[in-house]
């Protein structure tokens, strides 16, 4: 697909594939806990602020898939379990991650 359509491409499941013209990446964070409803909503979501803060497209497809795994991660961590998590979850927590990696408190 990133041959036929000149395009960075985003397959998203357990270890996501991030592709572009030269490199295949992939994230090897994240968990079943974004199998459910919403989550690639909020994924895109990411993508789009990310790219309107001035990242380019694979950057901001690698930091947003990154960003959303741990946010995943840590409330699988921090509930115990993969039940039940939202995508509206991710969405708060991964505001957390993001203040943690700029040090924001």
């Amino acid at each position: 697909m990133q041959k036929r359509f000149n395009a960075c491409v985003l397959l998203k499941g357990h270890g996501s594939l991030i592709c572009d013209k030269e490199t295949l990446f992939i994230n090897a964070n994240g968990n079943c806990s974004l199998s459910n409803a919403g989550q690639g909503d909020a994924l895109s979501g990411m993508i789009a602020a990310f790219i309107a803060q001035g990242l380019n497209l694979l950057s901001a497809l690698q930091f947003a898939v990154y960003i959303q795994g741990c946010a995943a991660d840590d409330l699988v961590s921090s509930y115990g379990g993969y039940n039940g998590i939202l995508a509206t979850d991710i969405i708060v927590n991964a505001r957390k991650i993001l203040n943690k990696i700029y040090n924001i408190n």
